[in-house]
């Protein structure tokens, strides 16, 4: 049906529900509209583009384990923390503190909020 189908399209062409119609509606707005409810939520949870956005801000693969995303995200947070020292030889300045913060929201957002898109309609 139709959740194979977004599946497929999603793993084999890496389309992504990032974009809006003319009426503003991204395909998870649509679905909710059609009353396909557990497609909606699967579009918002597996095919958001927030949430390849936070794989690919820490380097892994989305079909990684949570004790690997969490071995990656450590393994960036060590070298990019403001306070480290590898980051104060780096960047004597003490900058980068926006660089340790998206890593930290990344990490948040795949495991606090399931990688959940918020892809809707504003209006």
């Amino acid at each position: 049906g139709l959740s194979e189908l977004c599946r497929w399209l999603r793993d084999e062409c890496s389309l992504r529900d990032g974009r809006q119609d003319e009426a503003g509606n991204f395909a998870a707005d649509l679905a909710e509209m059609a009353g396909h409810h557990e497609l909606c939520a699967w579009l918002r949870a597996e095919c958001s583009v927030a949430h390849l956005a936070s794989y690919e801000l820490l380097g892994v693969a989305e079909d990684v384990s949570s004790h690997e995303l969490r071995e990656a995200y450590l393994n960036l947070v060590r070298r990019t923390h403001p306070d480290s020292q590898h980051r104060r030889d780096a960047d004597p300045s003490g900058g980068g503190y926006d660089e340790f913060s998206a890593l930290h929201e990344a990490y948040r957002h795949l495991t606090l909020k399931g990688g959940r898109g918020s892809q809707r309609n504003p209006r």
